[in-house]
């Protein structure tokens, strides 16, 4: 045992640079396959880990007889990208298919299981005939690839410490047979969840496109709009011509439910009746940009104004020219304005002031 250790204590710079390595060609291959993943970790074996296993095991006579020293863990938002990302590593590397197991399909009975995928690998050798992987040749490291659920299940079994059916009351048994049940299920639901979230979007782009649309306003069909739409293009010409401010892109992280509160608020509800009062309102529109003055227009020349402002200030308009205080309330609490309540009269008030016609 002492001789793998001082072996280790040698190799241990190596280890960590080789882990880095993998972290960072994992990331690569897995983004250029345009797979989303929730994250990936490298870790390196610490000796303390690493005597523990030879003491265990009691087997190990060379430290290259040691597969783990370096490991990478990915977790996944859905079960079928493990088996996406499955694929890139069978490519991409050299697989050790003795020291590699897949867990969720060699689950004994008495096992409570809903684990991951393992592989043991190591560079191909048309990386390791590259000078910079070429010092990492046949050192070995375990891939571990699961869902966020099948790692939250992975991370409860280990915290409970019992990973074994036998001796347990059959009552316990039954929980956790019946969690295992329905964490595979809901892995399921989610990819059935993504597929008709994807082709929801097509159809409305489809629709779109044609110009049949006049489907109710939600979600997908806003996120299509903004992105598509002819007459947003128009609008956005417009603004460019009269103010100098480029519209373009879009809000980052931007929780499209605010935008479709107000626009319920507004009474658009329907792509059609949203075409229809943008082309209606294009001349409001461009006054309500001039209503915050020349600092936030020169700011605007500068930063690209994205796409949801415009439909954020036909909502703005036609709430104002209702002139119902509590109507203003609602689309500031709803709407995501925020304005302290002093201040929303005088917000609204200040849009009807300088905007000359009534929509």
């Amino acid at each position: 045992m002492s001789d793998i250790l001082i072996t280790y204590d040698e190799r241990k710079d190596k280890f960590e640079s080789y882990a880095l390595t993998l972290k960072s060609l994992l990331t690569t291959l897995i983004r250029n396959e345009k797979i989303s993943i929730h994250s990936l970790e490298s870790r390196v074996k610490t000796k303390k880990s690493l005597e523990g296993k030879i003491n265990k095991k009691g087997k190990y006579k060379s430290i290259d007889d040691i597969t783990d020293i370096v490991g990478i863990r990915i977790i996944t938002h859905y079960a079928d990208d493990v088996d996406k990302i499955a694929a890139i590593v069978e490519k991409e590397f050299t697989i050790d298919q003795e020291n590699s197991i897949d867990k969720r399909t060699s689950i004994a009975p008495d096992k409570f299981g809903y684990l991951s995928l393992h592989y043991i690998v190591t560079l191909n050798s048309t990386r390791t005939n590259l000078k910079e992987y070429e010092v990492y040749k046949n050192i070995k490291a375990e891939l571990q690839i699961r869902s966020i659920l099948q790692h939250a299940w992975a991370e409860i079994e280990h915290d409970i410490g019992y990973k074994s059916a036998t001796g347990l009351p059959n009552e316990i048994r039954r929980y956790f047979s019946r969690l295992a049940g329905l964490l595979e299920m809901a892995d399921d639901e989610f990819i059935k969840i993504r597929k008709k979230i994807s082709e929801r979007q097509k159809e409305v782009a489809k629709e779109l496109e044609q110009g049949t649309s006049d489907s109710a306003l939600d979600i997908f069909t806003l996120d299509e709009f903004l992105n598509t739409s002819r007459i947003m293009s128009e609008l956005s010409e417009e603004i460019k011509e009269k103010t100098g401010i480029t519209v373009h892109g879009r809000y980052k992280d931007k929780d499209l439910g605010y935008l479709l509160n107000g626009l319920n608020l507004a009474n658009i509800t329907t792509i059609e009746q949203l075409n229809q009062k943008l082309s209606q309102m294009k001349k409001q529109i461009v006054d309500r940009i001039f209503c915050f003055g020349e600092p936030f227009i020169s700011y605007c020349r500068e930063t690209p104004m994205p796409k949801e402002a415009l439909l954020s200030y036909l909502c703005q308009i036609i709430v104002a020219f209702q002139n119902s205080p509590s109507l203003e309330s609602e689309f500031n609490n709803k709407a995501g304005l925020n304005l302290k309540n002093s201040n929303i009269s005088d917000f609204f008030s200040n849009i009807r002031e300088n905007i000359s016609t009534q929509p």
